[in-house]
């Protein structure tokens, strides 16, 4: 898509979804939380609008960031409580990690040789992974 003359990848307006953890985060008291998210935010839309090997690198360190503090909030919690939402909290994980792990591994998904069709599912993990963080709030 071209904005301004410019080729703006479209995982930058996905990466948008991280908008709504910063703001949930913060309205339900985990700062850390929310600032981890905004951490993400901006190394996710600085990376997608890039890519540059330096910008991969601080938005995998973003990502590792949000999904230990998420693993160790998700731990923390009382989930035997409500097990429906703490399967579905584990489903979300499991599929950004078959999204991305498996789709590089077989040139399928995220890194399909379809450009178009690599965006979409790449747009598909950040929802999912933004809609299982915000799980891990409403535990």
């Amino acid at each position: 898509m071209k904005l301004y003359n410019m080729d703006v990848d479209p995982c930058s307006y996905s990466s948008m979804f991280f908008t709504i953890n910063v703001t949930v985060n913060y309205w339900y008291g985990y700062f850390v939380y929310s600032a981890l998210f905004a951490f993400l935010l901006t190394t996710s839309i600085i990376h997608h609008s890039t890519k540059t090997f330096y910008t991969y690198v601080v938005d995998k360190l973003a990502i590792i960031c949000v999904v230990l503090y998420g693993g160790y909030l998700f731990y923390q919690k009382n989930w035997t409580d409500n097990i429906i939402l703490a399967s579905s909290i584990i489903l979300t994980f499991l599929s950004t990690i078959y999204l991305y792990y498996y789709g590089y591994t077989c040139d399928q998904f995220c890194f399909a040789p379809d450009k178009c069709e690599s965006d979409w599912y790449h747009g598909l993990m950040h929802l999912i992974s933004s809609v299982g963080h915000l799980m891990i709030v409403f535990l």
